[in-house]
């Protein structure tokens, strides 16, 4: 008897590697106040404030420390 949840099961563990072989990982620069120096932020995920504009809002790559970075329009685009 055929099974419909067992290939879909295979179709999603598929889909998942696929997402996380093929994904693009945001490469964002901003200032650490904790470092005081510009540096690369790891996990950066884009995100709106409240007012619209655009943001970045990832961890220091060096320290782990929050980082945020407020963009223009025209950059996250």
């Amino acid at each position: 008897m055929y099974q419909w949840w067992v290939n879909l099961s295979i179709f999603l563990k598929f889909a998942i590697f696929l997402g996380i072989v093929f994904s693009n990982p945001i490469n964002m620069e901003g200032y650490c106040v904790k470092c005081r120096a510009k540096c690369e932020m790891a996990g950066a995920e884009q995100i709106e404030m409240k007012n619209g504009r655009p943001a970045m809002k990832g961890k220091c790559s060096k320290c782990g420390t929050g980082m945020f970075k407020i963009m223009s329009p025209k950059d996250a685009a």
